[in-house]
């Protein structure tokens, strides 16, 4: 082979090369941010579903005015885990709370538990503040709005925002006499 055929096969090797290189990082790419969105969207859904199990089955909720706060209380249970009738409610304090930090914490009695973390307190999509629960108008709580804006660090320190919202009716609230 002369030089001018060796220097031409080499030069179209090193370009297939560059362009496979580049291919195979740019599906890398793609898939990390994949990725991120993925565990953002699964952690604020996760929270979201285990706030709402714990509140459809509430007899009452006080959401604080900045809606950062819900204080509710469950119906008693005997033993093998059924209602007590007529319900009443038992004597443990629990609640969720979004602290300034972007922590979304569980509180039962004296146990807190951290449910998620990185909560935004403005929805990047509006550029709003917007509460994380909102409650019915009217004297007795019958349904719950869950709002939560999560967000997750993804590929080159890009942040994943995910937004998820769920409606609770609460079951357990008691009958109110006429």
């Amino acid at each position: 082979m002369t030089l001018v055929e060796t220097v031409t096969a080499a030069g179209l090797s090193v370009l297939t090369l560059v362009g496979g290189v580049a291919c195979f990082m740019s599906g890398m790419m793609s898939w990390m941010k994949g990725v991120g969105a993925m565990d953002s969207i699964s952690k604020s859904q996760d929270s979201v579903r285990l706030m709402a199990q714990q509140l459809r089955e509430a007899m009452t909720v006080t959401v604080s005015t900045d809606g950062k706060t819900c204080t509710y209380t469950l119906p008693s249970k005997d033993s093998s885990g059924s209602y007590v009738l007529p319900l009443t409610a038992d004597s443990t304090t629990r609640s969720f709370q979004l602290s300034s930090d972007g922590i979304l914490t569980q509180t039962v009695g004296s146990t807190t538990q951290t449910l998620t973390k990185n909560v935004l307190a403005t929805d990047p999509s509006t550029n709003s503040t917007y509460k994380v629960f909102n409650v019915n108008a009217g004297s007795v709580a019958r349904q719950v709005v869950i709002t939560l804006v999560t967000s997750k660090q993804g590929f080159r320190n890009n942040w994943t925002p995910s937004r998820s919202r769920e409606s609770v009716y609460l079951r357990n609230v008691p009958q109110l006499s006429r």
